[in-house]
């Protein structure tokens, strides 16, 4: 994986100007967790949240971009639009079977209303 998220994370700390002992107490860390945090190219997934969340950035993108996670996503796609397809045609025979059925009961309740004639003669 290409993606080294400490580096990433670093720079953005940086751009902002932000103490890094304010920025550990906003993410719920150590400074020195923070400081080991940048310096890894892997992260814990609730902690790159948090990061996030107080950076006001989406930094799971950047994992996303990475070319093995990318086919998976192409992959995903079609997968939903092969489910998505499925599903419309389920819908359309659902709306027939309803059509059906309501058809059915328009004739039973004529064949019911002929029955009641000749009865009553």
């Amino acid at each position: 994986m290409d993606v080294n998220i400490g580096l990433i994370i670093w720079k953005e700390v940086k751009a902002r100007l932000i103490q890094r002992d304010q920025f550990a107490e906003d993410i719920g860390v150590s400074r020195h967790k923070l400081d080991k945090i940048m310096k890894e190219s892997s992260i814990d997934t609730e902690i790159l949240r948090r990061i996030s969340a107080v950076l006001g950035v989406n930094l799971f993108e950047h994992f996303i971009q990475d070319q093995e996670l990318s086919k998976f996503n192409i992959s995903q796609k079609q997968l939903n639009i092969s489910e998505h397809k499925k599903l419309i045609d389920l819908l359309d025979e659902k709306n027939e079977l309803l059509r059906l059925n309501e058809a059915t009961i328009k004739n039973q309740a004529r064949t019911i209303k002929i029955l009641e004639t000749i009865t009553k003669r």
